[in-house]
């Protein structure tokens, strides 16, 4: 009989509004158990930098959460999407080169306060080669953006309560 000890790894740092260089630091000391699934959430932080961000890519994490973020740097969006991690972000608009170096990513990805999304968008996005794509807030697109978003060949893709332009 074959035995699995698949854990839950969770560091929780939803109490916190800003995260520093020397608090990524600490976290990755953090021995990460065998067969485990480790997760990093950060849901108060509203701001990443950049360097901040080249830190947590050095991380082992499966799964990043930062479900307050409201905008992000395009240099610190590329160091979390060259990940192998499924990221949970908070941007509340995407533009054309963020969608671009968010295919990066070839996990999960969802954009959780998302509420719109252009065409351009959205074609990129349809590129997107991770399994799982999910803007479960989107209420307003475009038909051709939703034409486009059919397009992604993931396993998983999850639309909000959309209505139509």
């Amino acid at each position: 009989m074959l035995k699995q000890n698949n854990k839950i790894q969770e560091i929780n740092l939803s109490l916190y509004e800003q995260i520093s260089k020397r608090d990524i630091l600490e976290i990755l000391k953090v021995k990460k158990l065998d067969r485990s699934y480790y997760i990093l959430r950060m849901n108060k932080i509203k701001k990443i930098d950049a360097a901040v961000a080249k830190l947590v890519a050095t991380g082992s994490f499966n799964e990043i959460e930062l479900k307050s973020l409201n905008k992000i740097e395009d240099k610190a969006l590329t160091h979390l999407a060259g990940m192998n991690s499924a990221l949970d972000l908070g941007l509340s608009s995407l533009n054309s080169t963020q969608a671009e170096i968010l295919l990066n990513n070839k996990a999960a990805l969802l954009l959780s306060n998302l509420k719109t999304l252009s065409i351009e968008v959205a074609k990129i996005l349809s590129r997107y080669e991770g399994n799982i794509l999910e803007l479960p807030n989107l209420k307003n697109i475009h038909p051709k953006a939703f034409e486009y978003l059919n397009k992604f060949k993931g396993e998983f893709l999850v639309l909000g309560l959309l209505r139509q332009y």
